[in-house]
């Protein structure tokens, strides 16, 4: 059974949020307008620049975007920004996909679209999230984090909220 794209978030600077946009082209390294649509990426583990070839979106389900901002409430008192779509850097909201830490190397189709996603590896939260948030809800996020994703086929297409999306 298929999931659902809830958003599509992208942000011409650095940083977070990404904001949410009724349409995305799909780009050689990311979605066209995106900071990170790059031929390179910078590597805080190595302290270098090195090939983007693995990390071109950020995927981020619901269900753990909700888990995230229950456990970080306390921390928020009541607000609720971090529900707010493109508050954690991600590119794509989804449902209805299960959990996105089983998909790794598994194939994504965006129906609509015809884009293929290599799901990679999960996406540590990055130093721009504690910044924005504290070391609490970094804490939180670093057992319930997104996936980063490889786009493998689709550049050029569009893609839309609302599309289904599939593992394959």
């Amino acid at each position: 059974m298929p999931g659902t794209i809830l958003a599509i978030c992208t942000s011409k600077h650095k940083g977070i949020p990404k904001y949410a946009q009724p349409v995305a082209t799909v780009g050689t390294w990311g979605l066209e307008g995106d900071y990170h649509n790059k031929p390179t990426r910078w590597s805080y583990k190595r302290a270098i620049a090195v090939p983007n070839v693995d990390r071109h979106i950020l995927l981020l389900d619901q269900e753990t975007k909700e888990a995230i901002a229950a456990r970080a409430g306390d921390v928020f008192r009541g607000k609720v920004r971090l529900l707010k779509h493109g508050s954690l850097s991600e590119n794509l909201l989804v449902q209805g996909l299960g959990d996105l830490l089983e998909l790794a190397g598994k194939r994504l189709h965006i129906r609509g679209g015809e884009v293929v996603l290599k799901v990679i590896e999960p996406a540590e939260p990055c130093k721009h999230v504690r910044a924005a948030y504290g070391l609490e809800v970094y804490t939180v996020l670093m057992s319930q984090r997104g996936m980063y994703c490889a786009i493998e086929s689709g550049k050029g297409r569009h893609i839309f909220p609302g599309n289904p999306i599939e593992v394959c």
